[in-house]
């Protein structure tokens, strides 16, 4: 199992897994203290039902999200998801910075120069970057 994350080192909108095993996948939206327990806690928002709130407890809300989508963790029970590649061109990166795709750049499989200039690129995909061809190597 992977080392326990320490709270400083989580970025809000960060891909994580919970649990000992990494049992559940999904987004940080909380990271602090709270009314309900003293301490640092974690919320995350569950890509799956299998949480216990919205992001609300004991009448306080820490972050929204879907209700059953929401629970809170300590940072001991948190790891980086180390499958989650960020999508170049969105707003999807854990720090929060959005990073454009040139319209000069389209994907491999994409037909003609019709490829939006905004489309989302992953690390390790196949493009066309003024009609030669390439791989992503960063986002």
């Amino acid at each position: 199992r992977p080392h326990a994350m320490d709270p400083a080192q989580l970025d809000l909108g960060e891909h994580v897994l919970v649990g000992a095993s990494g049992t559940y996948s999904g987004i940080v939206r909380f990271v602090g203290e709270t009314k309900f327990s003293p301490g640092i806690w974690v919320g995350i928002e569950l890509g799956t039902a299998f949480g216990k709130n919205d992001g609300t407890v004991q009448g306080v809300t820490y972050f929204q999200c879907k209700d059953k989508h929401g629970i809170f963790v300590r940072p001991a029970s948190v790891q980086k998801d180390p499958s989650f590649v960020p999508a170049c061109g969105s707003s999807a990166t854990p720090n929060g910075r959005t990073s454009e795709a040139p319209a000069a750049v389209q994907s491999a499989t994409s037909e003609g120069p019709t490829a939006s200039p905004l489309r989302a690129f992953t690390q390790g995909q196949r493009v066309i970057v003024f009609g030669q061809s390439g791989t992503v190597r960063f986002c």
